[in-house]
């Protein structure tokens, strides 16, 4: 992101902009701790030591559901393209 785009940032864009940043981080650290556990899985089983704890352990849990990050998704792409959202006409 340049410092134009940054500056010119709505504050519910800046804060979509930092839930983004947070959720990919997180994703990171679970990639990050499930491939360590996996390495020791490997050296466990082939030196065939104590058990491993749990991988769900190691996961950090999300705050929200995917439902709730589509529709963050969608504000965000609404806001930037100027385009109002519609509310969903049920038949």
């Amino acid at each position: 992101m340049t410092p134009d785009q940054f500056w010119g940032l709505s504050l519910r864009e800046l804060w979509l902009e930092r839930q983004a940043f947070r959720e990919r981080t997180e994703d990171e650290y679970d990639r990050d701790a499930i491939l360590a556990w996996q390495i020791m899985r490997v050296k466990v089983t082939s030196e065939n030591q104590k058990q491993l704890v749990d991988v769900k352990t190691l996961l950090r849990k999300r705050r929200t559901t995917p439902q709730q990050d589509l529709e963050a998704q969608v504000h965000q792409l609404s806001a930037r393209l100027g385009i109002p959202l519609q509310k969903e006409v049920k038949p």
